[in-house]
């Protein structure tokens, strides 16, 4: 059975600079949760770019069900894997709902048009996130955590398995 990510050898970086992380390998099935501990500045954040598509993979490889991230269309890729990192939502004018409403565009289309089942899954994803209260305020308007909340919701949005 093939576990759900498999990691082999993967190096992470930036273009131009050393590696970050170097031969990393790893396994996990569904379900499964890892932490990731360390030091600012040590790779966290540029592992996790990577794994989602956001960054290429300096050497090594990374499968999703024994598919390769990497040539995976950015869709179907986006079905799959959701991130949240840390950087701060920066969406002047653009309300909770909307910005959180952006995790369903790899489901709804060139054009972006929501079904109510998309809705639905909006107001879920900020319920999970109790995030619904701050629905209708402006992004730029919300403190640190309230964003990492916004951020949490529009990934639970996105649904990826």
């Amino acid at each position: 059975m093939t576990s759900r990510l498999q990691v082999q050898a993967l190096s992470v970086g930036h273009r131009g600079h050393p590696p970050l992380i170097e031969r990393l390998s790893l396994r996990a099935e569904a379900g499964e949760f890892i932490a990731l501990i360390g030091r600012n500045g040590i790779g966290k954040t540029t592992l996790l770019r990577t794994l989602a598509g956001l960054l290429p993979a300096a050497g090594g490889s990374a499968a999703l069900e024994g598919a390769d991230l990497h040539r995976m269309a950015a869709a179907e890729r986006a079905r799959q894997v959701a991130v949240v990192v840390t950087d701060r939502l920066a969406v002047p004018g653009m309300r909770v709902r909307d910005l959180v409403a952006t995790g369903r565009h790899p489901h709804t289309g060139w054009w972006g048009q929501r079904t109510a089942d998309d809705e639905r899954r909006i107001d879920e994803a900020l319920v999970m996130a109790d995030a619904m209260p701050l629905s209708e305020r402006l992004v730029n308007t919300l403190s640190d955590g309230e964003r990492q909340r916004t951020a949490l919701a529009r990934a639970l949005a996105q649904g990826p398995k």
